[in-house]
């Protein structure tokens, strides 16, 4: 996570890190799971992408799991 952002891509704040998410397409991009409109952290099998990554369309590999953000 060389090129990780250390605040939220969404509300550009650094704070409520434990509700942080990173991208599992890009591993650069993090944004709280609230800014990003989800109800709730998902599951740790189930696969987070930023809205960048969304946006270009890439596909996700099956194997990709939530990774939580840890300052």
């Amino acid at each position: 996570y060389d090129n990780l952002l250390q605040y939220c891509m969404e509300c550009k704040k650094d704070e409520d890190a434990e509700n942080m998410l990173v991208c599992d397409t890009c591993n650069k991009n993090v944004c709280h799971y609230y800014c990003d409109n989800l109800k709730s952290l998902p599951n740790l099998n189930e696969p987070w992408n930023c809205s960048e990554c969304k946006n270009k369309n890439t596909k996700i590999s099956n194997k990709s799991k939530a990774t939580r953000y840890n300052k």
